[in-house]
């Protein structure tokens, strides 16, 4: 039978191992957030390059963006 001591001890590494677990899923979400935030971000960069590339209007840049989504 274990001692309240040991349940103690074993309650407090649950509770750090929880806590090293949602930290870990907290940081892989927001990972995966601004990874795509630079995904969505880079056409609009790149928009002046693709208008030229292409020889399309604002218009029709914005029509193979759409695409990209």
């Amino acid at each position: 039978m274990e001692t309240p001591a040991t349940l103690e001890m074993t309650g407090r590494r649950v509770a750090r191992r929880s806590v090293r677990v949602a930290a870990v899923a907290w940081l892989v979400a927001a990972i995966f957030y601004f990874y795509q935030y630079a995904l969505r971000s880079a056409p609009a960069v790149m928009m002046p390059e693709l208008s030229e590339a292409f020889g399309l209007s604002a218009m029709g840049v914005a029509s193979i963006v759409g695409l990209f989504y």
